[in-house]
């Protein structure tokens, strides 16, 4: 799960990684805290659904997804460059 969030107190990023440590523990979380301004390099994986990957592909390209997308990778040749396999 991916969840985007402002302090409106402007707690720091230190202090919300300490105060979320005791909930994480108790439920066996793993989990890390991302700088939200910071653009994370992503291989986006494809399924034979080419639905999801325009919805991915949309929301990066108006600014929705903050992301560099680094490459698309799929075990299906459906989506490849130069349409589809006949």
């Amino acid at each position: 799960m991916r969840v985007s969030f402002i302090s409106e107190e402007g707690a720091e990023r230190k202090a919300i990684e300490e105060g979320f440590h005791p909930i994480a523990d108790e439920f066996c979380m793993s989990w890390n805290l991302h700088d939200g301004t910071h653009r994370m390099k992503v291989l986006l994986m494809v399924s034979n659904f080419g639905h999801c990957l325009n919805d991915l592909l949309y929301r990066w390209q108006i600014g929705a997804l903050p992301i560099d997308i680094v490459g698309v990778v799929s075990n299906h040749l459906t989506y490849q460059k130069g349409g589809r396999e006949s």
